[in-house]
């Protein structure tokens, strides 16, 4: 009698693994797809941001005084050393624009990480 009961255990807990696998599947896969949502809403809020930016004229030519406070920048306005090719809005664009697509970047490995997990389990 006890050697059934050992066998049925067996079995059940064979049972309990392969169900568990399923739970995780699923629940793998809703996680998955609540990042991409996330993603998604994040990425278009950072579009809308950019483009915002992007055509509005004020923040595009910042008035010396605003840049020279940002910058730290204490040279009088009329000073010939100063180029008008000192923009300091390019630079931060740039800063911006790398952030964000090191961002991208980080969510896409963590989403192909995912993918791994969920055809490895």
């Amino acid at each position: 009698m006890l050697e059934k009961y050992k066998v049925d255990l067996k079995r059940l807990e064979k049972s309990i693994e392969e169900n568990q696998q399923l739970v995780d599947l699923h629940d793998l896969e809703a996680e998955r797809e609540e990042v991409i949502r996330s993603f998604n809403a994040k990425l278009a809020e950072i579009d809308t941001k950019l483009k915002n930016l992007r055509s509005n004229p004020t923040t595009q030519k910042p008035d010396k005084q605003t840049s020279e406070g940002r910058n730290g920048n204490s040279q009088p306005p009329n000073n010939p050393s100063q180029t008008s090719d000192n923009d300091p809005v390019q630079p931060a664009m740039n800063d911006s624009e790398k952030r964000i697509e090191q961002i991208r970047e980080e969510i896409l490995k963590a989403m192909d990480r995912l993918e791994q997990i969920e055809t490895e389990g």
